[in-house]
């Protein structure tokens, strides 16, 4: 089964060369610009999310926050990106499972997320 990853940037130029990245590496991938079909439940849930710090009008801490508090989302993993290093702290801190500065380093991306999705599987 091929593992679902759910892209959550504002910026529509990196969504799709994550995408591009994401499929080429073996992934099924879905972008979205914005938290709001995460919070209205418009989406599958993924196996793992990728979600940038910068969104509007939810912003990537308030959705990491939301997803794990959420019983059918507080176990799946989730990789926040953002051009701010300063925020690493905070997002490890509201749950992140991974925090990644910008620009991203993709061979880092696809070993976190291999890691990730392994340990999880590993845990169900």
């Amino acid at each position: 089964m091929m593992t679902k990853i759910l892209v959550a940037e504002d910026d529509p130029d990196l969504g799709l060369l994550l995408r591009s990245i994401l499929q080429n590496a073996g992934y099924e991938v879905l972008c979205i610009t914005s938290g709001c079909p995460i919070v209205n439940h418009q989406c599958d849930w993924p196996d793992l999310f990728i979600i940038d710090k910068q969104m509007n009008p939810i912003d990537g801490f308030a959705l990491c926050k939301f997803l794990r508090v959420n019983d059918r989302t507080k176990r799946i993993p989730i990789i926040l990106i953002s051009g701010d290093h300063a925020s690493k702290n905070k997002a490890l801190d509201i749950g992140a499972d991974y925090f990644m500065g910008k620009p991203l380093n993709v061979d880092e991306l696809k070993k976190t997320i291999k890691a990730l999705t392994t340990l999880r599987q590993d845990a169900a």
